[in-house]
């Protein structure tokens, strides 16, 4: 569990299916309680890695896409150039 670097962890209490993290932040006079459910958390955890996983495997093809729409839109621009183009 991540918490901010001004978040000052006062009391943690956990068991197989939940943590409980009470926090204080010295900035102000507030306190945090966070609750957590382990089993949810970690489907948290594997859809983000499974997204980071697509992310990184389709940024090839997508910046070949880009990169190919690019030169077409200025093709395009350039015959609409030549047609009009008088010497």
């Amino acid at each position: 569990m991540t918490f901010s670097s001004v978040d000052v962890q006062v009391a943690l209490w956990e068991n197989a299916e939940y943590s409980i993290v009470l926090s204080h932040s010295p900035l102000s006079s507030s306190f945090q309680l966070t609750l957590m459910s382990k089993a949810r958390n970690a489907q948290a955890e594997a859809g983000i890695a499974e997204d980071v996983r697509q992310e990184t495997e389709g940024a090839p093809q997508r910046e070949t896409a880009r990169v190919k729409k690019e030169a077409d839109d200025l093709e395009a621009i350039r015959q609409a150039n030549l047609k009009s183009f008088r010497p």
